[in-house]
């Protein structure tokens, strides 16, 4: 089964080869690959960041004692699909980074801040 799984991660940019791989993905792509692979690869966390006057989001993913990562470049909208309607366990990671970077995750089922007072604005790492 471990084989047939390696082969269908070649679609998404993964080789198959170390103990840690990223691939970079459209964000159109992201809940394809979720949906997918929702079974076999166990969500660890996401992680933002700033280059360039963009933004990145890195999901972290572990199968097997590999980590897999997806880099997913935030469109100008800077909104990407939420994947905590298939991951519940994404929910606080998506929030924070609402509350951080207030980028936008469409079709979370909780949008509401979790790091920073309701009556604050979004986007404390951007005020910084």
């Amino acid at each position: 089964m471990l084989e047939e799984v390696k082969t269908r991660l070649v679609k998404y940019g993964f080789t198959g080869e170390g103990e840690r791989e990223i691939a970079d993905l459209d964000p159109s792509m992201l809940l394809q690959f979720i949906d997918e692979f929702k079974d076999v690869v166990r969500f660890m966390t996401i992680t933002c960041y700033e280059k360039d006057g963009s933004f990145y989001l890195e999901y972290h993913f572990s199968m097997g004692g590999r980590v897999l990562t997806l880099r997913v470049a935030v469109p100008e909208d800077r909104t990407v699909p939420s994947i905590t309607p298939v991951l519940p366990s994404a929910d606080w990671a998506e929030r924070e980074i609402m509350d951080l970077f207030d980028l936008k995750f469409s079709n979370h089922p909780r949008p509401k801040k979790l790091i920073i007072r309701e009556d604050a604005e979004r986007g404390i790492y951007l005020n910084s």
